[in-house]
C-alpha cells in the first residue's frame, strides 16, 4: 500500500460551502444579496482572511467602504458570524471513518481564516483527523505550491506517501507538482469511493 497520508480540504469536501447560501441566511433580499456576494466573497478582503493577513475588523471596514450605508450591519455580521451557517457534508464521515479504520493517517489541508480555530470544533469529520495545516496560520493559501511545501516541512511527510482530495482541480495539479497524488471530489460521493478503493486508500 503506497498511500500512508491522506490530506483533505475543508470546503465543499467536509462541509458545504456556498456564499449565496451563507448570504441567504441573513437576507432575503436579492439585490442586497448580490452587493454583499460581491462585496464580501469576491473581494481581495475574503482572500486576506484566509491568509491571516488582515483582522475581522479591518475586513469589516473595507468591505464597508463599497457597500451602503444600509448593509454595514449585514457585513459585520456576515464576516462575524458565518460559520453558523455551516452545514456539514455528512455522506463523507463513513468514508473518513474508512480511511482511519485502513490505518492511514489524515491531516486537514484547507484555504481558511483563523475563524477555523473555532468553528472546526463543530465539523464531525475533524474528530478522526491527526493534524491540520490552515492557509491563515502560516499566511499562504492553495494554488500555490508552497503551501504544499511548507505542509510536507512541517508533518515531515514524503510526498510518495500522501493523496489530496480537493475540490478544485488547481490544487490537485499544485499537490502533484510537489510530488502528491490526489483526486478531484466533485461532490460525487461514490466517484470518490472508487478512486479511494483503486488507490487501496479504502
Amino acid at each position: 500500500m503506497k498511500t500512508k497520508i491522506v490530506l483533505c480540504d475543508m470546503g465543499q469536501v467536509l462541509i458545504n460551502f456556498n456564499p449565496e447560501k451563507i448570504i441567504a441566511h441573513y437576507t432575503d433580499d436579492p439585490k442586497s444579496a448580490m452587493i454583499l456576494k460581491k462585496a464580501i466573497f469576491e473581494n481581495q478582503v475574503w482572500l486576506d482572511l484566509d491568509l491571516g493577513i488582515i483582522t475581522n475588523k479591518k475586513a469589516i471596514a473595507l468591505i464597508c467602504e463599497k457597500v451602503p450605508d444600509s448593509l454595514h450591519d449585514l457585513v459585520k455580521s456576515i464576516i462575524l458570524t458565518w460559520p453558523i451557517t455551516n452545514t456539514q457534508i455528512e455522506a463523507m464521515i463513513p468514508v473518513i471513518k474508512a480511511i482511519k479504520e485502513k490505518g492511514l493517517k489524515l491531516i486537514l489541508a484547507s484555504n481558511t481564516s483563523l475563524m477555523f480555530h473555532e468553528f472546526g470544533k463543530a465539523i464531525d469529520a475533524l474528530k478522526m483527523f491527526d493534524g491540520f495545516i490552515i492557509s491563515a496560520d502560516i499566511h499562504q493559501a492553495k494554488p500555490d505550491p508552497v503551501f504544499f511545501k511548507t505542509l510536507l516541512r512541517r508533518f515531515d511527510l514524503d510526498p510518495a506517501d500522501c493523496f489530496l482530495i480537493d475540490d478544485k482541480l488547481e490544487n490537485i495539479e499544485s499537490a502533484a507538482q510537489c510530488g502528491i497524488d490526489g483526486a478531484v471530489f466533485t461532490g460525487d460521493i461514490d466517484q470518490l469511493k472508487t478512486i479511494l478503493r483503486n488507490n487501496e486508500i479504502i
